[in-house]
């Protein structure tokens, strides 16, 4: 190893063990970015434009239904989203479809006993660079939304609290933040 370079670690040496089995992650907006891991391994995503909660709340239950027993097992993670003071005019006549689309998540969850993570976006992007994403085959050129919910699929996968492997304590719904 060279002065000035340094190794990069592969991702599934970075994450804890005992993944859960399907994780979802979201990156919710206008266009809602979407990835899934199975296993702490990426196999697919997406983004989706125009993406409103009737349309989140169909798509998860489509998700949850497709994978059958293993949706015992699901977990989400989603960015957060804060409005600032310093950015409350941009919210003048908004209608906060993020927070919408948080909403209709949070009781998606719920109703579902799915365990629910919020990350802030300033969690997430500092530590799953492009540049990181790109080593581990995970950078999506063209797709930021897409990409943006990788990263938080990522930042969970490495630094969530340890789970037992088969969590069956799954009845309720504790909404917490990482970090």
């Amino acid at each position: 190893m060279g002065m000035g370079t340094h190794e990069m670690r592969s991702f599934s040496d970075l994450t804890k063990p005992n993944p859960p089995e399907y994780l979802l992650a979201l990156d919710p907006g206008g266009t809602t970015g979407i990835a899934a891991f199975r296993n702490g391994g990426l196999v697919t995503y997406t983004q989706i434009k125009d993406f409103t909660p009737g349309t989140l709340d169909n798509f998860l239950t489509r998700q949850h239904r497709a994978l059958g027993t293993a949706a015992a097992n699901m977990e989400v993670v989603c960015e957060d989203y804060r409005v600032y003071q310093t950015h409350t005019a941009q919210h003048a006549n908004s209608s906060l479809l993020t927070v919408r689309l948080l909403g209709a998540l949070e009781s998606w969850t719920e109703r579902h006993h799915t365990p629910l993570h919020l990350q802030m976006a300033g969690q997430a992007k500092p530590f799953s660079t492009d540049r990181k994403l790109q080593e581990w085959g995970m950078y999506i050129a063209g797709q930021p939304h897409a990409t943006d919910a990788i990263r938080h699929g990522v930042y969970y996968l490495i630094f969530r609290r340890p789970q037992p492997p088969n969590p069956k304590q799954h009845t309720s719904t504790p909404t917490h933040r990482v970090g």
